[in-house]
């Protein structure tokens, strides 16, 4: 999509990544240590995550959230982990 794009405003995975890493940073630094943290985000960047930080195998096809999931995740100060993918609230 990146190449094609004649506007240059597209993004690659990669580009994507550095600017959610920074995100990271940016809630590390402003939320203290054990602190809820609620982020809405859509379903191309969720997949994107998954891909990259999932220590389980997830099956390419099973990546897209379904519409109005949760995801649930542990950021620390050095690390971001997935603790839970897709749940569907009842």
């Amino acid at each position: 999509m990146k190449k094609a794009d004649p506007w240059g405003y597209a993004e690659n995975s990669d580009d994507l990544l550095i600017r959610f890493n920074k995100g990271l940073n940016q809630l590390r630094k402003e939320n203290s240590i054990d602190s809820r943290i609620l982020v809405v985000t859509h379903g191309t960047l969720i997949e994107t995550i998954i891909l990259e930080y999932s220590s389980s195998v997830i099956r390419l096809e099973d990546t897209f959230p379904d519409n109005g999931s949760i995801t649930k995740t542990r950021l620390t100060n050095n690390n971001f982990k997935i603790i839970d993918y897709n749940i569907i609230p009842q």
